[in-house]
């Protein structure tokens, strides 16, 4: 048997110790020139990028060491929503990352190679930003309520998220087109998971629902809901073997803003996190 360690190598609070609702990691390339000494030995890097109920979206690196320790750093605070941000996601090909609102609002920013401006001389809770991130003004987004959940194409073309509207849409990253947008859910989607063939979106729904969508029309294909006759077993002599049916999700009863979803990267295996009634 194998077991899991863990540790708590540092704490980063948010202003005013504010809650974090969302974060997401990418793994990137190594910095060829590594001028911190910690850099040096290390074989794996990270991005990482948080959002809480403040406006602002932060930006964080880590990598580990040859010894397994653990070195993070700040890279970047970024400014431009107007309330709570419910939700981050890196692109896949880690140049751009999106975030969503409570007001409604997808902001899409890209990594900019310009000089970084001048950093505020009245800020002295940060330290200043190492790398450029961006807004793209041309993209205007807008849900009539919360974005509760984003999830990118594998190209990094297409960005998808769901709402508090009810609603699923599909948006062109160039230019801020919405390609399709489905809105007969009973609840609001809270998690969305694009598969890595680019073919399906799979869309998680407080109404109970786990629906299958083909992406590049929006068509709903297939939706699950329930499982019967489900066989159960605890240890290695004591079996159930129950009939009826079980919901196989949670409702919006359940204090989970976010069920996140998640593809295994052959894209044979979709995780999805469940809930059993027995």
């Amino acid at each position: 048997m194998t077991f899991l360690r863990t540790y708590m190598p540092e704490i980063a609070w948010f202003d005013s110790r504010a809650p974090i609702l969302a974060v997401d990691i990418q793994q990137v390339d190594v910095p060829k020139e590594r001028v911190r000494e910690f850099e040096r030995d290390t074989e794996r890097y990270y991005k990482l990028a948080t959002v809480s109920t403040q406006s602002d979206v932060r930006i964080w690196d880590f990598c580990f060491g040859r010894d397994g320790q653990l070195f993070t750093d700040f890279i970047a605070n970024l400014e431009g929503h107007n309330g709570t941000v419910n939700c981050c996601k890196f692109s896949p090909n880690g140049e751009m990352l999106a975030t969503g609102d409570t007001f409604g609002a997808l902001l899409v920013w890209y990594h900019s190679d310009e000089p970084l401006p001048p950093a505020p001389l009245d800020d002295y809770e940060l330290p200043p930003n190492r790398e450029n991130w961006k807004q793209q003004k041309k993209i205007k987004i807008r849900h009539d309520s919360d974005v509760t959940c984003v999830a990118w194409s594998p190209n990094s073309q297409f960005i998808a998220s769901g709402s508090n509207d009810d609603s699923v849409s599909v948006f062109d990253v160039v230019n801020g087109k919405r390609l399709w947008m489905i809105r007969n859910f009973r609840h609001f989607p809270v998690g969305l998971a694009w598969d890595p063939r680019g073919k399906f979106l799979m869309s998680l729904s407080t109404d109970r629902r786990f629906d299958i969508i083909e992406a590049t029309k929006g068509k709903q294909l297939r939706t699950a809901y329930a499982v019967e006759g489900l066989e159960t077993k605890f240890g290695s002599n004591v079996e159930s073997h129950a009939t009826g049916q079980y919901k196989l999700y949670h409702d919006s009863q359940l204090a989970a803003f976010s069920r996140t979803m998640d593809f295994s990267p052959c894209g044979e295996l979709l995780f999805t996190p469940s809930k059993f009634d027995f």
